[in-house]
């Protein structure tokens, strides 16, 4: 597997978890 690949899947991975947070963070502050 090349590298560019896996750093990819990261990237991508790392996005999601940011989105999902920010989703989570925004959630919890409108109640």
């Amino acid at each position: 597997m090349p590298v560019s690949a896996i750093k990819a899947a990261w990237d991508a991975i790392n996005e999601m978890n940011q989105l999902s947070e920010h989703i989570l963070v925004r959630a919890r502050n409108r109640r």
